[in-house]
């Protein structure tokens, strides 16, 4: 059987930088076959997300200002001849906007909250080169959690511990945070965190990657 080599979209100059911790925005630029230098843009969400509310921005302007932010943060002396990829995500739903939980309770007040709503994750991108943005993506993905009992929400939150304080809807879909949902409407990778096709597109037509 015929395979594919790995490095079929090998990265050619200049580099490609991800301004984020995320291991999952990571993975997917990763399994795309992209060769990515992960770093910590140390950007202080809440204060910018404090601002962004006093002056009114809505979620997509705030995710797309956060993004822009952590594409910005990398130290002068750091900087390297390539494209810095970095992006945010915002959820709410009735009006309400959420964090992270800090805590397993904090999660499971969130939970019930969401239980039997709709609620919208707010996905934004932005590609920069020598400080000047490139690109910007932004998705809504609309997430419907199903009428769960009570007993079913403490048997996930055993089940995945201190895990649902990885993310602001305190799952992950691509594991047992499936469970929660009844319908989802969006973009599957952007839902992960990470707009990837526009991106990819993007860096094809750049010929930063091998079409």
């Amino acid at each position: 059987m015929k395979t594919t080599p790995k490095n079929f979209m090998q990265v050619s100059t200049p580099a490609l930088f991800l301004a984020s911790q995320s291991s999952i925005r990571l993975k997917l630029l990763q399994e795309a076959g992209l060769q990515v230098f992960a770093y910590n843009p140390a950007v202080d969400e809440n204060t910018i997300k404090i601002e962004a509310k006093k002056k009114g921005y809505s979620a997509q302007e705030t995710a797309l200002w956060l993004a822009c932010e952590k594409a910005q943060a990398k130290k002068q002396a750091e900087k390297q001849d390539g494209y810095i990829i970095a992006a945010d995500q915002i959820m709410t739903c009735n009006e309400r906007w959420f964090d992270k939980p800090v805590s397993v309770e904090e999660a499971k007040e969130h939970l019930i909250f969401l239980r039997g709503k709709t609620h919208i994750l707010h996905t934004a991108a932005v590609i920069f080169r020598d400080g000047k943005k490139e690109a910007e993506f932004y998705r809504e993905s609309f997430m419907t959690m199903r009428p769960f009992t009570d007993e079913f929400l403490n048997s996930y939150l055993h089940h995945v511990g201190e895990e649902c304080l990885q993310s602001v809807g305190c799952y992950k879909l691509e594991s047992y945070g499936i469970r929660l949902f009844e319908t989802i409407e969006g973009d599957y990778t952007a839902i992960l965190g990470l707009p990837l096709l526009p991106i990819l597109s993007f860096l094809q037509k750049k010929k930063i990657v091998k079409e």
